[in-house]
């Protein structure tokens, strides 16, 4: 008996040990971060986004989608290419229209203070290249269901 409680402790100090390096080891390969839940859209996005919702029965809304997901680079080499994809990567659609097949229809843009005309006008010719065209709307304008139309 006394062999295999010496036994159990060896084993436990053994997995014990074990479990403290590994631990030990994984904090030094990626230090641990913290992360807080946010907001998908503000309260003004959300405001709009119904609105789209009733003024598109037939269709359907999305909010904050990845320009990468709607159009991609259509030619050039590799490297040509990767530019491209570069210059897309991180932006944002506010939102899009789609189809109940979900193909993009319209993508459409609240504008407000944080816009730039330039990028903005860079973005919309991005898009107008793959067939998508941009319905842009001006944040501060009050906000009538039947003019989201286009």
């Amino acid at each position: 008996m006394n062999a295999a409680a010496s036994q159990l402790g060896g084993l436990t100090l053994l997995v014990v040990g074990l479990m403290a390096f590994l631990l030990l080891a994984a904090r030094l390969v990626s230090p641990q971060h913290a992360y807080r839940r946010r907001p998908l859209v503000t309260g003004n996005e959300l405001e709009f986004y119904m609105r789209l919702a009733r003024a598109y029965p037939e269709g359907r809304v999305f909010p904050q989608v990845a320009m990468a997901a709607l159009i991609e680079p259509a030619a050039g080499s590799d490297k040509a290419k990767l530019s491209a994809f570069r210059q897309i990567s991180q932006k944002r659609c506010d939102y899009i229209i789609t189809n109940l097949r979900l193909e993009v229809l319209v993508v459409v843009e609240l504008d407000d203070s944080t816009h730039d005309a330039k990028l903005d006008a860079q973005r919309d010719r991005r898009l107008t290249s793959a067939g998508i065209p941009t319905l842009r709307w001006t944040s501060r304008v009050g906000r009538q269901v039947r003019g989201l139309r286009g």
